[in-house]
């Protein structure tokens, strides 16, 4: 029977060391180990837990959300999941939302969860987000769960393997430690995949199976399936094959020993994006083989994980002086981290990877599931340069899926008449155009150049990425913009941009919205500057476009105006931040008065029920100009995450309850927010890393500013990339520390620190200056 199994379900495994790795599989699952007590519950947060709580690693709950929204969440920038939910989604994996099939709105793929299990017959009494091992926890009491009425404690833990990106992980600690010795304990699991997916048509094969005298019933089931429609015409269809641990009958049994049993159920997931489409591979074979390696050594998954968030932690920001704070930016960052990884190129979407199916009934509904996990400039703009500084591999991969998508990119702006690269304002796979209608929010475009890449060669001054990936994409969108402009028919000798929809998305089929045009501007002066460093001669009419596009400005006010027509008294209300994002983050030259005025009009017009990242834009700015309107940026800062961010997991969202204000023209109506908003966790760090610490990467220098936020005590910058060194920055109101940590072959780093000369650094010396 076994070696029918094994023929059956592996097909092309042959051999003796097969056969020997399956038997292992069939009684390795359950492991009886003499581990602590699970402390029972005392209504408070548990003792083995509070110092990670009291420091903010690890988000506590007596009760956790019955609000989808504001639930726990593990993930590894390839799968994740929502706790609870009925999904798992795979990253870059969509099916169209319609019967229409291909080409018709995509929505990010369900996969039936394997980890949705709970307990029968158990109480839950305390949970928590382990940001810093990156798990989450589910304690559980089953009063009389021993035969001789003694209480059984239960500790459930999911994880999305950090290291072994195919693999998440549900383990069940079942502590019998309180029961009359020699009596065993079974245990009931309800486990709830919710049902077949509505994106992938899967087929399921039991494969092999064990029944053993001890420990659990195990058995090994695999699924196999396809998207039912490819994204687009032409395309091919995403096949997805996951292996997962099951228990026969539902039930655990323990051993009759005052010890804990461990099961450990395991899922792995395998997609045929991995691969070529002239690759010939077997899905389901490389899913089991995965399966079978990760159980043979399954007492090394814990540890290999918690090793690698450490790892990823020990480039992290710490807070001394404010305990909600210093959470919310790890929680933050817990959020893009499960989101995104470096080996596996398809970016982030608003909502981030535990979320996305969308609204199959309702397009305009899109937030409520996460944008249908497509993505946006929010991770261009804001997502990008909040990794910038400590994760530069990360931000790495969103530029690469911009690259990647070049050739698809150059057909977007064709089907709208023009030529170079129009980046899709909603893409998903392929990087065709997944908005419900023709978009005309081209400034994304100029923000990858502008914004993204600049920042990204500033920081790294890798002169071969431009070369090969960075110099591609600014000439693709140098041509876009050069036939998007028309010549001016107001002031001679300039350009406008007509028929556009700025980043205040109230306004649609606007002329000359002043922050695109100063994009795009951007865009194709720094296309010249960097043709220039690399030796390339451009005609002159990109320089000439690029000085003379219309930028409108009200002289007598003496501020930008946002779009033409638009007057300077206008009260009409604003979606997000528009004009403000002209001086951070394009930085686009103006006087200390104009980006003041600016920044003051608009933030007295901008909807509290608008997009949270504007709030940490505002700060920025606010902070850039100088003591006296630190008080103005604190209102900013604070209301950009005490407003939108919550629940026991500190979970972002889109706008504040009861959701978002959206539409054009006039026509607006209240949406539900986006969950997980990555986007608004983004702008916030934005605001901690470029506004309170004062970081700025220029052209051929990075200056530091820093400014202690309100009640803040110390903060502590464990890692800062630049032109690849490593430096830590630590400050209090005494001094600011600078230490370079790693230094990469022939660099001579200088930094200028609170407008000083720049001064030299030393690898392994600290630079120390008076803060203020």
């Amino acid at each position: 029977e076994l070696l029918y199994q094994m023929s059956k379900g592996l097909g092309e495994m042959k051999g003796a060391l097969s056969l020997l790795l399956l038997i292992g599989v069939c009684i390795v699952g359950v492991l009886v180990d003499v581990g602590m007590c699970i402390p029972l519950p005392t209504g408070q947060v548990p003792i083995d837990w509070k110092v990670a709580v009291e420091n903010g690693s690890m988000l506590y709950a007596d009760q956790e959300p019955s609000r989808q929204a504001l639930q726990g969440q593990v993930g590894n920038g390839f799968i994740a999941t929502s706790i609870n939910s009925s999904v798992i989604y795979l990253g870059g994996t969509f099916n169209p939302l319609t019967e229409t099939g291909p080409g018709s709105l995509s929505r990010r793929s369900r996969i039936p969860t394997t980890v949705r299990i709970s307990i029968k017959n158990a109480v839950p009494f305390a949970s928590a987000q382990d940001l810093r091992r990156g798990l989450f926890i589910r304690r559980s009491i089953i009063n009389d769960g021993c035969k001789d009425s003694q209480p059984v404690i239960i500790e459930q833990r999911w994880y999305a393997h950090r290291v072994n990106r195919s693999l998440l992980v549900h383990e069940i600690e079942i502590d019998t430690s309180r029961c009359e010795f020699g009596s065993a304990v079974s245990v009931k699991v309800i486990d709830d995949d919710g049902g077949p997916s509505e994106d992938i048509q899967f087929t399921a094969q039991q494969l092999f199976s064990s029944r053993k005298a001890v420990g659990a019933d195990m058995y090994c089931e695999s699924f196999f399936g396809e998207t039912i429609h490819p994204e687009e015409p032409n395309t091919s269809k995403v096949a997805i094959a996951y292996t997962r641990s099951k228990l026969f009958d539902d039930v655990i049994h323990t051993r009759g020993l005052k010890s804990n049993t461990i099961v450990r159920l395991l899922s792995t997931f395998r997609s045929s994006l991995e691969f070529s489409s002239q690759d010939r591979v077997n899905l389901t074979k490389l899913a089991v083989e995965d399966w079978m390696q990760f159980v043979s050594y399954q007492l090394q998954l814990l540890p290999t994980h918690v090793k690698e968030w450490e790892g990823l932690w020990s480039r992290g920001i710490e807070i001394k002086g404010d305990k909600k704070l210093g959470a919310t930016i790890s929680a933050s960052y817990y959020a893009i981290l499960s989101s995104i990884r470096s080996d596996w190129g398809f970016s982030v979407s608003p909502g981030g990877l535990s979320f996305g199916g969308g609204n199959a009934t309702g397009y305009p509904r899109q937030e409520f599931e996460g944008y249908f996990g497509h993505t946006f400039w929010d991770a261009d703009v804001f997502v990008m340069p909040s990794l910038l500084p400590l994760y530069p591999d990360l931000a790495f991969s969103i530029l690469d899926y911009r690259y990647n998508r070049i050739d698809v990119s150059e057909r977007v702006a064709q089907s709208y008449g023009f030529n170079g690269t129009k980046y899709a304002w909603e893409s998903a796979l392929t990087g065709f155009e997944e908005n419900e209608k023709p978009n005309i929010e081209d400034h994304l475009s100029a923000d990858i150049a502008a914004i993204s890449i600049r920042q990204f060669f500033r920081a790294t001054n890798d002169v071969r990425w431009m070369k090969e990936k960075g110099y591609p994409m600014l000439k693709g969108i140098a041509d876009f913009w050069v036939s998007r402009v028309t010549p001016s028919t107001k002031f001679p000798g300039q350009y406008s941009i007509n028929n556009i929809q700025p980043p205040n998305e109230f306004a649609l089929n606007i002329n000359n919205s002043v922050f695109t045009n100063a994009a795009a501007s951007a865009a194709l002066l720094y296309f010249c500057d960097i043709s220039q460093m690399l030796g390339i001669t451009v005609p002159n009419y990109y320089r000439d476009i690029g000085t003379n596009i219309t930028i409108p400005f009200n002289a007598t006010s003496q501020m930008h105006i946002e779009y033409d027509g638009r007057l300077p008294n206008d009260t009409q209300p604003i979606k997000q931040a528009d004009v403000s994002l002209l001086a951070y983050p394009l930085q686009y030259p103006m006087t200390a008065a104009v980006q003041l005025n600016d920044l003051v009009h608009e933030s007295e017009l901008v909807s509290i029920h608008g997009p949270a990242m504007t709030h940490g834009m505002f700060a920025v700015n606010w902070l850039s100009l100088g003591p006296q309107y630190y008080d103005k940026a604190k209102d900013a800062f604070d209301l950009g995450y005490l407003l939108y961010v919550s629940g026991p997991f500190l979970s972002w969202l889109e706008c504040p309850d009861p959701g978002c204000t959206v539409g054009e023209n006039g026509n607006l109506t209240i949406v539900p927010a986006c969950p997980n908003f990555i986007t608004g966790a983004g702008g916030f760090l934005q605001a901690v890393i470029y506004g309170y610490c004062g970081i700025r990467y220029n052209d051929n220098s990075m200056t530091i500013f820093p400014v202690l936020p309100h009640n803040v005590t110390e903060v502590f910058m464990r890692q800062l990339f630049y032109l690849g060194n490593d430096l830590s920055l630590r400050y209090d109101n005494n001094r600011i520390e600078i230490k370079l940590l790693t230094v990469s072959a022939g660099s001579k780093l200088k930094i200028a620190i609170n407008g000083g000369s720049p001064q030299p650094m030393v690898l392994g010396h600290t630079y120390t200056t008076p803060y203020g």
